[in-house]
Formats: structure tokens, C-alpha cells, sequence
């Protein structure tokens, strides 16, 4: 039985036979290779030992989502048409175009979630930054005010009160500037005063 299979080194998809062949291809890591040449390269971006060896992973992972159907989230990528661009095939190049990851934590994020993976859409991004951007009905939404322009959780944490409490402002159609004001406020959006001290 044919099934696919992506390079463990190069990350190109390749078929091979299921098991007889991939045996012998099959390292005790887990770690599976096209041919002699991939297993044979023990220097590089791919290996552990490299400073470039997160992002190679990034690269590995973008390619599997968009080219290989048995990848689990092939369904988001490929399945409905995004792709990459042409000269990633080649990791050095798609390595050019990024640059190094900031952070090693930083993982690969699409700006416009309908578009392809290239250089004008692509940016290293926090796990943060990548669910405030994910499509959908996770959308988030975000609001602009006095110049700046945050979602709900950020806004909350400007003004210094809880995002359920934030969302329950803006539910209760509060002005903005109430909303995002510093003051204290009833639950009707009135600023709350503090009494004189009687004498």
C-alpha cells in the first residue's frame, strides 16, 4: 500500500510503501527521510544543534499543512486552497524572507487568514498575537479610541478592570469614552464620585 510521507530533513512529500519500505527509512526518533542524501546530512538549519533549528521546524510544519493531505490540519490549509509561495520550497530562501525568529517561542502566523504563505503575508508572531488574528467565528474584535486601537482583553487591561467586565460595558452600549475611561462607573456608565467626609 502506497502512503505519503514528508522528509523528516527536506520536507518534501514523498510516497513510499507502507511498512515494507518505510522500515527501513524509519529512525528510532521518529524521523523519516526521502532518500540516503536527507538521512545523510547531519549538519545544518535542520538539526538540533543549529540556531536556525525552530525556525526550520516552522517551515516543515507550514509545508505539511498546505501540500500534505494526511497532516492533521491539512483541512484548514490545503484543503481550501492556501498554499505557499514557490521559492519556500527551498528553506534558505524562506529563511531569507523571514529572518530569524525574535523569540523562539514565535511561531509562523498568516496577517490575512484567506491568504497565501509568503513574505508580504507573513510574520513571526506570540501564541497571543496568532489567536487575536485566527479567522472565523473566533474573530476578534478590535476597537480604536483616542488613537489607539486594541481588542476587548487589551482594553481591559488599559483601564484596569476584568475583560468580562470590559464586554459587559460594551454590551450595555456605554459610550467609548466611558467604556475605556479610567474612572469609576456605575453599572448605568455614570462616573461614580467619592462623598465628601461629613463634618
Amino acid at each position: 500500500m502506497e502512503a505519503l510521507f514528508i522528509c523528516s530533513k527536506c520536507g518534501q512529500p514523498f510516497e513510499s510503501k507502507w511498512p515494507a519500505s518505510v522500515r527501513s527509512r524509519l529512525k528510532k526518533n521518529g524521523a523519516v527521510y526521502c532518500s540516503k542524501a536527507c538521512y545523510a546530512t547531519k549538519h545544518g538549519a535542520w538539526s538540533n544543534e543549529s540556531k536556525y533549528h525552530s525556525e526550520y521546524k516552522s517551515w516543515v510544519a507550514m509545508k505539511g499543512r498546505c501540500s500534505n493531505p494526511g497532516c492533521s490540519h491539512y483541512e484548514r490549509y490545503g484543503g481550501r486552497g492556501i498554499t505557499y509561495e514557490k521559492g519556500w520550497n527551498d528553506f534558505n530562501e524562506f529563511l531569507k524572507d523571514m529572518g530569524p525568529k525574535p523569540d523562539r517561542k514565535m511561531e509562523l502566523d498568516r496577517i490575512d487568514n484567506d491568504g497565501n504563505y509568503c513574505k508580504e503575508n507573513c510574520r513571526w508572531a506570540t501564541r497571543k498575537e496568532q489567536t487575536r488574528n485566527r479567522g472565523g467565528r473566533r474573530a476578534t474584535r478590535l476597537y480604536t479610541f483616542e488613537g489607539k486601537t486594541m481588542c476587548i482583553s487589551d482594553w481591559a487591561a488599559e483601564v484596569g478592570i476584568s475583560p468580562q467586565s470590559m464586554q459587559k460595558r460594551l454590551n450595555n452600549n456605554w459610550p467609548l469614552e466611558k467604556a475605556f475611561s479610567k474612572e469609576r462607573h456605575d453599572k448605568k456608565g455614570s462616573t461614580h464620585v467619592k462623598p465628601k467626609d461629613q463634618n
